[in-house]
């Protein structure tokens, strides 16, 4: 018998004969088993990190970092067209100050003009009554 296979013996012998060979077989099936499926989560582990990581363009962290950038500029650009909007709210309401009060100047000038009319017409009623036979 080749020393090998006499040491195997042996040392399946010390190790609770067949039945403890047999748990060291399965153990050992089990540890390989642990070893590809950690080896598979380390891989997906690194894919994980290789998203949330910046890699110059195209992982999720970068995405997400130009998303946030141009939200910002959103955010800015919206500040500003929200004060030019009270700017011109305040314009229109000095407008409409204006306008009101341009209203009310035609107003008395009517009125004005009115009742010059009305004293010219009167006096040339005078006038011509004065002037007639």
């Amino acid at each position: 018998m080749p020393p090998f296979l006499r040491d195997l013996l042996e040392l399946a012998n010390s190790a609770g004969g067949m039945a403890g060979l047999a748990a060291l077989i399965g153990a050992l099936a089990t540890l390989r088993r642990r070893d590809a499926r950690d080896a598979g989560l380390a891989d997906d582990v690194t894919a994980v990190r290789a998203q949330v990581e910046h890699n110059h363009g195209s992982s999720i962290k970068d995405a997400i970092t130009r998303i946030e950038s141009k939200q910002a500029v959103m955010l800015r650009d919206i500040t500003d067209s929200r004060q030019d909007n009270a700017a011109i709210r305040q314009d229109l309401a000095a407008l409409h100050r204006d306008l009101g009060a341009t209203r009310q100047d035609l107003s008395d000038a009517r009125r004005d003009h009115d009742e010059r009319l009305r004293d010219h017409d009167e006096r040339i009623r005078a006038v011509e009554s004065e002037t007639e036979p």
